[in-house]
């Protein structure tokens, strides 16, 4: 079994837990946000997912409702659906979010689009990173409707902009493509862009999420300006880094309206 090691030090005047794990992955809690890095060594799925459950039992508290974030800079092996999924399965499992991956080659972000999974391109702070443009117009895509997102659900429209005719709940994940429109209240986590689009946004009648990310740059709840919760919001992505607009005129939903 390999050996572990837990370090506390002090930032900032804030306490940041170090997890040392040998071989398969470093976990270190970000500074920054909210959000927690899993520097991945090796693709040994299995000793990955054994791991992960040995700390998570050790520590719950570091792992319940955490945002991580894969590192595969270490990870230059060709990584597989199965294996990307096995990885998100283990974290879920523990009560943790997978937020996306970061330092992923071209064949990497190839496989993690196409399971849904955003690709960060910069976790140190909220500005984008340097790769990416001022926005241009957005693209016409086709566009995707569904019903309300419930807890526990992942919508992806990929290729497209995604239009929720409801709630987008706590603990849900909506993502697309291209622009995200949600008629209701967005409490979940809303990916826009997801491709790298920086010129994509977010739209919701009622803003309070977990989290939201347009191009790969995001904002967890704790980041958001208290002025721009509960309500009318446009999130976009400029002079980078995101930006919020109340919108006037929409008519929020009321709390007692359910959606089928």
């Amino acid at each position: 079994m390999f050996s572990i090691r837990l370090i506390t030090i002090i930032h900032n005047q804030q306490p940041v837990t170090v997890m040392l794990l040998n071989q398969i992955f470093d976990l270190k809690s970000a500074q920054s946000l909210s959000h927690t890095i899993i520097r991945l060594k090796s693709l040994n799925t299995a000793a990955f997912s054994e791991l992960f459950k040995d700390n998570a039992t050790k520590a719950p508290k570091l792992f319940q409702k955490a945002l991580m974030v894969i590192d595969l800079q270490k990870t230059p092996d060709i990584l597989s659906v199965d294996a990307l999924g096995s990885m998100r399965a283990a974290i879920e499992a523990t009560g943790a979010s997978l937020l996306g991956v970061m330092h992923a080659n071209q064949q990497q972000s190839d496989i993690a689009r196409s399971c849904g999974v955003t690709i960060i391109n910069d976790v140190k702070s909220t500005t984008a990173s340097p790769k990416l443009t001022r926005p241009v117009s957005q693209k016409s895509r086709a566009v995707m409707t569904v019903a309300r997102c419930r807890s526990g659900m992942q919508i992806y429209a990929k290729d497209k902009d995604l239009i929720v005719n409801g709630d987008v709940n706590y603990g849900s994940e909506v993502i697309a493509d291209g622009s995200i429109y949600v008629y209701g209240r967005l409490l979940g986590k809303a990916i826009a862009g997801a491709s790298g689009d920086a010129s994509c946004h977010i739209i919701a009648l009622s803003f309070y999420p977990e989290l939201v990310a347009v191009a790969g740059t995001y904002a967890v709840l704790d980041n958001i300006p208290q002025g721009n919760l509960d309500a009318c919001v446009r999130t976009y992505f400029e002079d980078d880094k995101i930006q919020y607009s109340v919108l006037q005129g929409l008519k929020k939903p009321h709390a007692h309206i359910t959606q089928s």
